[in-house]
């Protein structure tokens, strides 16, 4: 298939054991409109606009911007040690787990905001290696959530909406899973800190 990703099976019993730090968050019916406060052509002219819109990103992620500590009892069933970081600069580097959907979610604003400044004439070389690794990372993202959502042609239901919004799809439940990265959140990104 060439997706570069390793598949689990489910044997009948489940793969996730009972000490196992992840939990179904469940689903939610969301539709899908456009949201221009994410992303918006003003944001790709002028810097101002595009901090701004940035700024728009934050309450999507975690405290901790999906950095999270699981107990030693609880990480037999992950599939390696965590990272050992220090991205606020502390005194001391810490052991950490970082959620895959906020991750995602970094990599995205991260492209996002590279791509704004190259078109702003910013010099964006030093950011390759990273934005290469953002696609292939939303790449694998995306083939793994899966979203077989039909659209179709919403006019009628929202007069003057583009295609494909305004079409609903099942989606985790993101609150839920904000919620449980707050409550294992490693380090709180401090007010003023942009970056996700």
């Amino acid at each position: 298939m060439g997706l570069g990703m390793r598949v689990l099976f489910d044997n009948g019993k489940g793969w996730r054991g009972p000490n196992d730090p992840r939990k179904d968050f469940g689903f939610v019916d969301t539709v899908f409109m456009n949201e221009s406060k994410y992303a918006n052509e003003a944001a790709f002219a002028d810097p101002k606009e595009l901090t701004k819109t940035l700024a728009e990103w934050l309450p999507l992620s975690s405290k901790g911007r999906g950095y999270v500590r699981i107990p030693e009892d609880e990480r037999s069933t992950l599939d390696g040690p965590p990272y050992l970081l220090n991205p606020l600069h502390r005194p001391h580097k810490q052991e950490t787990y970082m959620v895959s959907g906020l991750h995602q979610l970094h990599c995205l604003s991260t492209i996002m905001a590279s791509y704004a400044k190259i078109r702003q004439g910013e010099d964006q070389t030093e950011m390759g290696y990273h934005i290469a690794h953002c696609f292939d990372y939303l790449r694998q993202g995306i083939l793994c959530a899966g979203d077989a959502t039909l659209e179709g042609n919403n006019s009628m239901k929202y007069p003057g909406v583009e295609i494909p919004w305004g079409t609903s799809h099942r989606c985790a439940d993101w609150g839920a899973i904000l919620e449980w990265a707050d409550e294992r959140t490693i380090w709180p990104f401090p007010p003023g800190i942009d970056i996700l």
